[in-house]
């Protein structure tokens, strides 16, 4: 398994070695969301980078980190984001983005239709990028 890995890593080139995956999540904020709504995200996020056993996921293999970028949005003319790209690549760099993303406060912004490829481009990264925008759901 562990040659699988160092093979692949080898024959994804030297942009990606650095990087095993790219994960951009998307927070739905539009006004179907309301503020305990946006607590259950911001918080259920932070609780899971928090945990013990998320956090040894990410740092299963080190010199290959897991990158993260965290948005929110609610349309076209209402995003924001909340951490940019980042690699989780030691304990204190996931919890303070857990602290981060528990520190956050909901921006009223209006109902929500966005095109992907925008934040597909907004977020371009070198690494396998997994791009999750899943509005919430009730």
């Amino acid at each position: 398994m562990i040659r699988l890995v160092v093979l692949l890593t080898l024959l994804a080139g030297p942009a990606c070695a650095a990087c095993r995956q790219a994960l951009v999540l998307g927070l739905d904020i539009s006004g179907s969301v309301d503020d305990t709504e946006y607590r259950q995200q911001l918080d259920g996020l932070a609780g899971a980078l928090a945990a013990p056993a998320v956090r040894a996921a990410l740092l299963a293999m080190p010199g290959a980190s897991v990158d993260v970028a965290v948005f929110e949005w609610s349309g076209p003319l209402n995003q924001r984001i909340l951490l940019p790209w980042q690699p989780l690549d030691d304990d204190i760099v996931i919890l303070r983005a857990a602290a981060t993303l528990a520190d956050e406060t909901v921006q009223n912004f209006v109902p929500w239709r966005i095109s992907l490829r925008h934040w597909e481009a907004v977020f371009e990264h070198d690494c396998e990028l997994t791009f999750d925008c899943v509005p919430f759901a009730h």
